[in-house]
């Protein structure tokens, strides 16, 4: 069937009727009517093992030519998943001539035809910004087919190439190659997974071949390079190192997980960013098994990089020594926003104390988790935290701090702090205490404790003055696992009653029972009067563990129900706890202000209708409820409109009177 056919039915087709499938017809409908919350379609076979709602199950029945017409024809696709890519002819023809989707995911080998069929796509669409090949390359075969593809001509449109699973070496030499066809590309991502076929993955010849396409290709527009655990040495850097210098527009570097370079291959990195032509703003070099000298090779580096605003050196091997090299290359930084050293040192006050001297002016997250900083490490740095007014975000989890450390950190009054780390550490009553009472003036937002083993239930209890403060700041608070008990779930429910900042109240349970429970059910909901209800605490959204368990017997059944209500309904919450919790609606609070009340009242019925989900009763019932309040409000105006009339005769009875009197006289 030609076009014009297609066109001549696509309005009145039978969509039953041409797909194998009550699911695929309604795939076709959303298709056809261009719904505009219908953006992703997933094309798989039958042997597909978890398809989902928005996937064409392709099976014998279905008409492939009109699934083809239909995207061709949509205004609204954005993303299209291939898992199953059908070989009918009228379905290529008709996919060729999609104007809106802006992502193509090729999931699984199409074989040499397949990719050969999609050239038209390519070739006709002038909106596809992503290619994402999710597939595993294991194959020279494969890639050659890719490859082929990609270096057929340039897709003007296409942004952005991920490369999501294995990659051999050889086959991305074809790939690498191809790429020059492609110079509008600005971001090319391999993210790889680890391999354990004997044939060589991406490595060395992948590396000397993606150098060699970089370098050769002209006006490169590559802003964003992503190459993670891929098994290259300093050589492969070094090849890379060549071809990046090649890319003025080059923003965000990422070598996350290669761990086989040395000071060779660092150094190398590190004279590429000395050069005048250099713009990053993103630097990823986590997982590379950097030392102290590695260290030192790459900071007389990155002191020339003044556009750097985040640099991530988690997880490497470096001590004091390479601390403070890179605490002086970065301490002219005047754009650095977020510097990540975790999983580092162990840091003594000696590092630290130079890192609290070279601390750049705009730095606004610092990570320093898990690096052995002790309560003298922090007195050293909080000198320096103390200057600064742009840090909002301090991570210091998985450290050695105990309260001589917090008391340094609160004392240097970092007012822009917003998000504090200190889980995993020394922290004990005496800490907890010092901790509260010196961010009292302070404005965090989101404070991790969690699995300080020395903290008691007892020492909790000096947590619920913060919550009670009408200034109280804090969102997310982890104390995870501190068992509780039923004491301090009493003191925190009572604290909370009038909180409207906190979301996450995160702690051990197992030694709530069901009194502790019951005081948080109440804080939620307070059924003792509709006033009570709607003054309950309609702002939290978690309480408990990470790790909660709603099957537990002594939990309220309508506790889990009652923060869900809080985090997908906030707005209407306490419409929706009132009626799940009062049957009778009683209106005479209302009658004083006789009828100017009762748009609200309908506005407010009308809003109720999205809590109907919640309240787990029918329309009907949902209505009957409705009128009778409406009722009950309506009918009790003609007794105050009675009552309104003999006051006023009774008032006008006595003004004659005093009239008569006074004529009288």
């Amino acid at each position: 069937m030609n076009d014009n056919n297609y066109e001549a039915r696509a309005s009145d087709v039978d969509l039953e009727r041409i797909t194998s499938s009550t699911h695929n017809a309604l795939i076709l409908e959303k298709l056809r009517s261009n719904d505009d919350e219908f953006t992703t379609l997933g094309i798989v076979g039958v042997d597909h093992n978890w398809p989902d709602e928005e996937d064409f199950i392709v099976e014998e029945g279905d008409n492939l030519g009109w699934l083809g017409y239909f995207i061709g024809k949509s205004k609204q696709l954005g993303s299209l998943w291939v898992f199953h890519l059908p070989g009918d002819d009228s379905f290529r023809q008709g996919l060729a001539q999609n104007q809106s989707i802006q992502e193509l995911h090729i999931c699984r080998d199409l074989g040499e035809a397949g990719f050969q069929s999609l050239a038209p796509f390519f070739h006709n669409n002038n909106t596809l910004e992503e290619l994402n090949l999710s597939l595993s390359i294991n194959s020279l075969e494969c890639a050659k087919n890719i490859a082929s593809l990609l270096g057929l001509r340039q897709i003007k449109s296409l942004k952005r190439i991920v490369f999501e699973n294995d990659l051999i070496g050889d086959g991305f030499v074809a790939i690498a190659h191809a790429l020059r066809a492609q110079p509008q590309l600005e971001e090319l991502i391999l993210s790889l997974e680890s391999t354990d076929m004997e044939d060589a993955p991406f490595g060395q010849r992948g590396c000397a071949a993606l150098g060699a396409t970089m370098k050769n290709v002209r006006s490169s527009s590559l802003k964003k390079l992503v190459i993670h655990a891929s098994d290259f040495d300093d050589d492969g850097l070094l090849s890379l190192v060549e071809g990046m210098a090649n890319c003025v527009n080059l923003e965000h570097l990422d070598l996350d997980g290669n761990d086989q370079i040395t000071e060779i291959g660092l150094s190398a990195l590190s004279d590429l960013f000395r050069s005048k032509k250099f713009y990053l703003q993103e630097l990823d070099l986590s997982y590379m098994a950097i030392h102290d000298d590695g260290m030192i090779c790459l900071a007389a580096g990155a002191a020339s990089i003044m556009t750097l605003k985040s640099l991530d050196l988690s997880r490497n091997a470096f001590g004091d020594e390479g601390l403070q090299a890179m605490a002086v290359g970065l301490s002219n930084s005047k754009n650095l926003e977020s510097l990540n050293l975790s999983v580092n040192g162990p840091f003594s006050a000696i590092g630290l104390r130079s890192l609290s001297d070279m601390i750049p002016a705009a730095l606004k997250v610092l990570c320093l988790a898990s690096n052995g900083i002790n309560d003298e490490g922090l007195q050293a740095l909080a000198v320096g935290l103390g200057k600064h007014i742009t840090i909002e975000t301090l991570n210091l989890s998985g450290n050695e701090i105990g309260s001589a450390g917090v008391r340094a950190l609160t004392a240097a009054e970092i007012t822009s702090l917003r998000s504090l780390g200190l889980a995993s550490n020394a922290i004990d009553d005496e800490a907890l205490k010092v901790l509260v009472e010196g961010i009292e003036t302070l404005s965090i937002e989101t404070l991790n404790l969690a699995m300080n083993n020395m903290i008691t239930s007892s020492g909790l209890a000096v947590l619920t003055p913060i919550f009670r403060r009408k200034s109280c700041s804090l969102k997310k608070i982890d104390l995870d696992p501190t068992n509780i008990g039923d004491s301090v779930a009493k003191d925190f429910a009572e604290g909370l009653v009038r909180n409207e900042s906190l979301t996450n109240l995160l702690f051990g349970y197992t030694n709530v029972t069901a009194l502790g429970w019951s005081a948080f059910s109440t804080l939620l909901c307070d059924t003792s009067s509709i006033t009570n209800t709607y003054l309950s605490n309609h702002t939290l959204e978690r309480i408990g563990s990470s790790y909660f368990f709603s099957h537990e017997d002594h939990i309220p059944s309508s506790f889990q129900q009652y923060l869900e209500l809080n985090r997908q309904n906030q707005y209407d919450a306490p419409i929706c706890k009132i009626l799940m919790s009062h049957s009778n609606l009683d209106m005479t609070p209302l009658f004083q202000c006789n009828l100017k009340l009762l748009p609200f009242v309908l506005a407010w019925f009308e809003r109720a209708r999205s809590c109907r989900d919640y309240v787990e009763e029918s329309i009907t019932k949902f209505e009957r409820r409705e009128l009778s309040a409406l009722y009950q409000f309506i009918h009790g105006l003609p007794l105050l409109a009675a009552s309104g009339f003999y006051k006023h005769m009774s008032t006008d009875a006595h003004s004659k009177k005093r009239k008569f009197d006074q004529c009288d006289k």
